[in-house]
């Protein structure tokens, strides 16, 4: 399928594509008004916060010491906006937010531009409903702000190739060099492998010596100096800090090493360990409800003979080698794919567009019923094992919500069957952003310490133990100022700056002489790391951790 071809989607698309395009993007804003989570995302949260407060946007700093891992750029943008919410959740997950949405709005132009309109509105569909793409709307660390910036950098990109202007260039190294102070150079591979790929399977060698391109490295450049300059008056000019346990740290050495080539080749201080498969397996959910037809998009372009006819290769290069570069890193998370949904989202939208054959068509069909059918279940299973409030009506009411679904949009067409598989995810995680985390975040004890906290004014500070990821949410949340120690240092602390620490401790504090009081209690749970046996209530008691807000006092 070429630009401006027609797809047999295309009528009743048009007539569905407007109201599904809001519903979804209100499904995605839902997270803007859920606590934030740990660990990742209250600990950049809290140093944004510390940015904010101190109206420092050069230095990191998280409980007063030093901070090397992440680039600036999102601390910038959350520092600016806590100036205009406050410091508050919503503060925190309105801009990458907005450039999650800039994600969707730059895969319909790259899609349209590349094929058509149809492709273009499948695309964006898919792109609302990814489910990790949901869940990190929720969840949110740095990859909504890398989902958009990623996506639109390619797109200006390709404008300037394609149109051979300037003014695109412009904007890619732009969009390029935001997306490197927030992640690192890493990312310069994924924005320019699709491009490198269609040059050489199109022969196109003089692409590589093309005066725009290095226009465009320069430029990059010269907008990330921002990122540079900071790292180098926080660390390169004070080699007496300590930074990873030991002084002589460059931040420099870090951004363009260690921060991302270090952690793939797994060098750095940072490491992991890798599995080639991790990614696989990890699609089948994470792109949930299109990962089936997003491997069959990938196999037929790569495989069939027709799949490499069509005129770009930017998409599926882009995809399919940042793909296997990921897969190869030792350093594996799931939320990593993000920055390439857009992508897999027109691979996969220009794939089902094209479809033409009835055998093909029917399997497509059925196969994505079934989806949506184990979507309504999950949803079921959800409401029941979370027990939530109303449960019985709750699930009468989604029961009857899927079946008018099933019965209004039946097995007939693609197009019945991607308004019912995106309802479907609507259906489920609106269910699980709007109850399960309201309900779930009292487990997050961070949180509910620092409304006990909040509630309680002659509490006037709060003592932490020094880098416990537990304190995150407590010092973004709580209202009063906190003090970090280490354990091994512990001073007498006092009621009125009570001391917050897991209980699992408190035997240790009792063995060294100290004399505890115990002045409010909190079940614990990680709960952006969710498990069968905590979503049901049932079994949730024994898998959670306490800690407590204590007064200690030396004997």
């Amino acid at each position: 399928m070429t630009a401006g071809l027609r797809s047999p989607l295309e009528p009743t698309l048009q007539r569905h594509f407007s109201w599904l395009l809001v519903l979804g993007i209100i499904l995605n804003a839902l997270g803007l008004f859920t606590p934030i989570l740990e660990t990742d995302g209250t600990l950049y949260a809290t140093i944004a916060k510390n940015m904010a407060q101190a109206n420092d946007f050069i230095n990191l700093t998280l409980e007063g010491d030093d901070w090397l891992d992440k680039p600036h750029f999102p601390f910038w943008v959350t520092a600016i906006s806590y100036k205009i919410f406050g410091y508050t959740s919503f503060g925190y997950k309105l801009p990458p937010f907005l450039f999650w949405l800039a994600g969707a709005y730059y895969t319909y132009q790259l899609a349209r531009l590349l094929y058509s309109t149809t492709v273009a509105q499948l695309a964006v569909l898919f792109y609302l409903t990814a489910e990790h793409l949901l869940i990190s709307n929720v969840d949110v660390r740095a990859e909504p702000y890398l989902t958009g910036m990623g996506i639109a950098s390619v797109y200006f990109f390709y404008k300037a190739y394609r149109n051979h202007t300037l003014w695109p260039i412009l904007w890619g190294s732009l969009w390029t060099a935001a997306a490197i102070m927030t992640k690192g150079l890493f990312v310069i591979i994924i924005i320019g492998a699709g491009f490198v790929i269609e040059w050489v399977v199109k022969g196109d060698w003089k692409q590589f010596i093309s005066p725009k391109w290095y226009l465009a490295i320069f430029l990059t450049a010269l907008f990330s100096m921002p990122e540079l300059y900071t790292l180098y008056v926080q660390f390169d000019l004070h080699p007496e800090k300590v930074v990873f346990g030991k002084t002589g740290v460059s931040g420099l050495y870090f951004f363009f090493w260690e921060s991302q080539f270090g952690r793939f080749m797994n060098t750095g201080p940072i490491k992991g360990s890798g599995d080639p498969l991790f990614y696989t397996h990890t699609l089948l959910w994470a792109f949930l409800p299109w990962s089936a037809l997003l491997y069959v998009a990938i196999f037929t372009r790569l495989f069939n003979k027709n799949g490499w006819k069509d005129r770009e290769y930017v998409v599926v290069g882009t995809s399919v080698f940042s793909f296997i570069i990921f897969s190869a890193s030792k350093f594996q998370l799931p939320h990593y794919l993000n920055i390439l949904f857009p992508f897999f989202s027109i691979l996969t939208a220009f794939y089902l567009a094209q479809i033409t054959k009835e055998t093909t068509t029917k399997r497509v069909i059925y196969f994505q019923y079934f989806v949506a059918i184990i979507l309504f279940l999950s949803t079921l299973l959800g409401i029941y094992l979370i027990n939530i409030n109303h449960a019985l009506v709750v699930g009468i009411v989604v029961a009857v919500v899927a079946g008018g679904l099933l019965y209004f949009f039946p097995a007939k067409s693609i197009t019945n069957v991607v308004v019912l598989c995106f309802m479907a995810s609507v259906l489920m995680n609106g269910i699980y952003s709007a109850v399960l985390y309201p309900d779930i975040i009292r487990y997050q004890s961070g949180n509910t310490a620092a409304d006990y906290i909040n509630e309680h004014p002659e509490i006037k500070g709060v003592t932490v133990i020094r880098n416990n990821p537990i304190n995150f949410a407590l010092e973004f949340y709580a209202n009063v100022p906190h003090t970090a120690t280490i354990l091994e240092e512990l001073p007498s602390i006092p009621a009125e700056t009570p001391l917050f620490i897991e209980t699992s401790y408190l035997d240790l504090l009792r063995e060294r002489g100290y004399e505890v009081t115990i002045l409010k209690r909190f079940p614990h749970y990680h709960i952006s790391k969710l498990t069968m046996k905590f979503i049901n209530t049932k079994t949730r008691p024994a898998e959670l951790q306490e800690t407590a807000l204590v007064a200690v006092v030396k004997k």
